[in-house]
């Protein structure tokens, strides 16, 4: 069982106007036509009972079926075709003549096509040429039966399909509108789980960093604490060996000192700190060479505005590359490339250091930090070496 429901109540609203208007409109039609014709006051009881019968008719068929319809129960259905049906024969058997009365047939074929399905539209014909061709007596009394009962079918049948299409369009409307609807919740879905994924991400990389700060100042603790142990321990007998512990146990502390400070920042919410991809790499170019390695800053292809999470994502990928060379190349000179292509971006690497074995090497923390990141946005991770002659970190992540 189908009508016409809107999502929205504006449309409802003039879907009914226009459905009303139209079937008050084709029984007033009728009956215009019928009355222009017949021969008799409209003081006469057959006029009074057409008269009533049409004021009835239409209030039940505009007021009655927006009522019925609202409750979706069949039974009141067919009360409402039962009692519809019945007014209608009443007025075709006493109206004088057989003139344009089957005008108020169609309206109810309408709703009928409406309210069931495809399969009964048989029922729905067979019912409708008989409520005018009973009750008139047209097959005996009308010399031209055949033309009026041909325009009777052709009438009904176009009723039909039209009403059919109409209802059709409607729930494709509707169905569209629920997919969107569905495409919709999605897509928020989705950004939610982008949010989660990126808010993992960073607690992942807070992790490897805290391991890091952990690891390096252990490490430098530990060995500023054996410079003093020794330069302790020829502080009377030997002051310049004292005094080169001390001077080197100075050099470790600023080093630590240092890899603390770079860590904690980068323990920061926001590491671009709202700035474009590019000055942010940039930036960590130009500490990289404050460092002491030369370093080259080359961007081709269509610079153009990214999520997120991909900026975040090869942002660090270039901090994890210029950390690794200033703590393991003992490179001079270091390339970071970043290639804007339609496909694809592509960010690299490239190093003269001393490079590394290819099968001895195992992904550190922050290496495997890096491919678990790029993964979530389907791309890939390589690096390739040729000891000695430096390294090459590459990031591919689809555009």
């Amino acid at each position: 069982m189908k009508t016409f429901k809107s999502s929205s109540y504006s449309e409802t609203l003039q879907q009914g106007r226009l459905l009303h208007g139209a079937f008050v409109f084709t029984v007033l039609l009728g009956y215009f036509v019928t009355f222009g014709r017949m021969e008799i006051p409209f003081s006469d009881p057959v006029a009074i009972a057409l008269v009533v019968i049409a004021v009835l008719y239409c209030v039940i068929g505009v007021m009655g079926f927006e009522w019925i319809e609202r409750r979706e129960d069949r039974r009141w259905f067919l009360l409402y075709f039962a009692v519809q049906i019945s007014l209608a024969s009443v007025a075709i058997w006493i109206s004088p003549i057989f003139s344009a009365l089957w005008l108020m047939v169609l309206p109810l074929v309408s709703h009928a096509a409406m309210v069931y399905s495809t399969r009964w539209i048989p029922v729905i014909v067979a019912v409708a040429i008989g409520v005018f061709v009973f009750p008139s007596g047209i097959l005996v009394n009308d010399e031209d039966a055949t033309g009026t009962l041909l325009g009777l079918v052709s009438g009904v049948l176009f009723v039909i399909v039209f009403t059919r299409v109409l209802v059709q369009a409607d729930t494709s409307r509707q169905e569209v509108q629920r997919l969107a609807d569905r495409l919709e919740a999605l897509n928020q879905q989705l950004r939610e789980y982008a949010v989660q994924a990126e808010e993992l991400a960073t607690s992942k990389e807070r992790n490897r960093l805290a391991r890091e700060i952990h690891d390096s100042l252990g490490h430098y603790l530990t060995v500023i604490n054996v410079q003093l142990e020794a330069a302790r321990a020829v502080l009377d007998s030997d002051q310049q060996s004292a005094y080169q512990a001390l001077e080197k146990a100075q050099t470790l502390a600023k080093d630590g000192l240092s890899e603390v400070r770079r860590s904690v920042a980068a323990l920061r919410a926001s590491p671009m700190e709202g700035q474009p991809l590019t000055t942010a790499i940039g930036r960590l170019v130009e500490e990289c060479q404050e460092s002491g390695v030369r370093c080259e800053w080359k961007v081709s292809g269509v610079v153009r505005e990214l999520p997120a999470q991909i900026e975040h994502a090869l942002y660090r990928a270039v901090q994890e590359g210029l950390t690794n060379v200033r703590k393991h190349a003992r490179a001079s000179f270091v390339k970071v490339c970043l290639d804007y292509t339609e496909e694809e971006l592509i960010l690299s690497v490239e190093d003269n250091g001393v490079g590394f074995d290819l099968d001895k090497i195992e992904d550190g923390f922050g290496l495997f930090g890096l491919r678990e990141r790029v993964a979530l946005l389907d791309g890939r991770v390589s690096l390739r070496t040729t000891k000695p002659d430096g390294a090459r970190l590459e990031v591919v992540i689809p555009a």
